[in-house]
């Protein structure tokens, strides 16, 4: 592991060993063979220990040190630093800034970029190598965490959220034309009334203007009433203002920034109709 140390933890929520260092530049590889990845594009996150995160009444620093992340190219048998600057994968690859640092958020993970798939090996797996960076600055605890990573599809095939997708996307299923897209976006109801949106279920989209149970029958299998997978990025800053309007050409600043970058899932949540309309509840275990 090239200077990075194994330590066993019994800290809640890991079951891996966790490796660390205490000195600046030292490097680790890892490489994960025979875990089935198909070459494709993902986003990969870092997953370690946030340990240094000092929170003040007005300001919330992060003090972890810096990881500096690259990912094992098999075609030029090379590493490539992340995050990557590629406009062939779409927004899902980061634009490259002036350093290829990244530090753990409180979640304990960060969002590295994306890769791409050179970087999935004949194997079906990837190598990463980390490096060390700022262990010994102001409030920092002084160690470089890692404890495993995470891959997440870039692009994937799924079903058509039929309450948030616009008329163009409703347009391009089998057997519905640009009017029927629109009574779907819209949640037209067959009758006068009030619209049929929010969609509950899937039956109830036999509710709408002019669709057929034969219409029906053709996209059932293609949409859904809800989604179950986000990415959510946050950006915090706490600026310097002199006069209540920010203004950069003024002089005003940006003293301090936190970064949150994550994926959600909520499947493991139940839809469940009640008086109020419709709220989520997780199921009984």
């Amino acid at each position: 592991m090239n200077g990075l140390k194994a330590a066993r933890t019994r800290r809640p929520g890991y079951v891996t060993s966790f490796y660390y260092t205490r000195t600046d530049g030292d490097e680790g590889e890892w490489e994960w063979k025979n875990k089935d990845i198909e070459p494709g594009v993902y986003g990969l996150y870092l997953y370690g220990l946030n340990d240094s995160i000092n929170t003040t009444e007005f300001l919330e620093e992060n003090w972890n040190a810096d990881i500096e992340p690259f990912v094992f190219n098999f075609k030029t048998r090379s590493y490539d630093p992340l995050p990557l600057e590629s406009k062939e994968a779409g927004s899902f690859y980061t634009p490259r800034g002036t350093q290829n640092r990244v530090r753990y958020t409180k979640s304990d993970g960060v969002y590295c970029g994306a890769i791409g798939p050179d970087h999935v090996s004949a194997y079906r797996g990837i190598k990463l190598k980390l490096v060390s960076h700022s262990t010994g600055q102001k409030m920092c605890s002084g160690f470089a965490w890692f404890n495993y990573a995470y891959l997440a599809p870039g692009s994937t095939s799924g079903k058509i959220n039929v309450n948030t997708a616009q008329p163009r996307v409703l347009a391009a299923l089998p057997g519905i034309t640009p009017a029927l897209a629109t009574n779907i976006a819209l949640g037209t109801p067959a009758t006068s009334g009030r619209s049929v949106k929010p969609y509950h279920q899937m039956a109830d989209l036999l509710d709408v203007r002019g669709i057929t149970p034969e219409e029906y029958g053709s996209i059932c299998n293609l949409v859904t009433v809800r989604s179950d997978y986000y990415r959510v990025k946050v950006i915090g800053q706490s600026v310097a203002d002199a006069d209540g309007t920010f203004d950069l050409a003024t002089g005003d600043k940006v003293v301090g920034e936190s970064r949150l970058d994550m994926l959600l899932d909520r499947s493991d949540l139940t839809s469940v109709r009640g008086q109020g309309g419709m709220f989520h509840a997780s199921p009984a275990r």
